[in-house]
């Protein structure tokens, strides 16, 4: 446990030395976000705004359409941008990607994007980008956002009530309710969150009321 301890500090350092002093820094996730991607950016945004004290943008393109994840965005404190809302400045903003890789394809990058870290629990594609980036990229993990939880743990930061309701349900969808490909990490980053959420946040999300047109799609399709 303490080798673990150490190396999330050594790699908190390590993203330090990337990130600007001050100013913007995009927080990017792959398009149409899912549960793992939307928790993983806001735990992101936690760690920029309280470790080091710079301003995040989360940006996505594509919609959000699945009940659950509608929800889950409407208790999010934390504000979502689609790429054309970014005010672009002369110099291109650095940006951490979650949940993907900036060469995966299945991300818009703005144009006004600097890659310079990602935080992925998916294997990377076979072309890699050219370039010094941070890259915490654990194959094998059930989700991203165990990687957030282990940090914030580290730096001692407080998880909100409302921020912990999302990344324990995106660890319970990624890992199937803990039945597919679950880690100890997971286990542990659930059982924390777990602790921390609200049981009324948690069910809202989970139990989303579903419009009328998914009922309508649903005997079209089984017609």
């Amino acid at each position: 446990m303490e080798a673990g301890i150490n190396q999330v500090a050594e790699r908190l350092e390590k993203l330090r030395s990337i990130l600007p002093a001050r100013g913007r820094v995009l927080i990017i996730t792959h398009d149409y976000p899912d549960p793992d991607a939307l928790a993983s950016a806001a735990a992101l945004h936690l760690l920029l705004t309280k470790q080091f004290n710079l301003h995040g943008y989360i940006v996505f393109t594509g919609t959000v359409t699945r009940a659950e994840n509608k929800e889950m965005l409407r208790h999010c404190r934390y504000a979502w941008h689609l790429p054309e809302m970014i005010r672009p400045s002369r110099r291109k903003i650095p940006a951490l990607f979650v949940d993907t890789v900036p060469w995966s394809g299945n991300v818009t990058v703005p144009a006004f994007a600097r890659p310079v870290a990602v935080f992925d629990h998916h294997p990377l594609p076979a072309r890699r980008a050219t370039g010094d980036l941070f890259l915490d990229v654990r194959v094998g993990s059930g989700a991203t956002v165990t990687t957030l939880y282990e940090y914030l743990s580290a730096c001692g930061i407080a998880i909100p009530t409302w921020l912990a309701s999302m990344m324990v349900y995106a660890v319970a969808t990624e890992t199937l309710d803990l039945s597919r490909n679950c880690t100890a990490p997971d286990l542990d980053a659930y059982l924390g969150l777990l602790a921390r959420a609200n049981m009324r946040i948690l069910g809202q999300i989970r139990h989303a009321r579903l419009p009328r047109i998914y009922f309508a799609q649903l005997k079209e399709a089984m017609r």
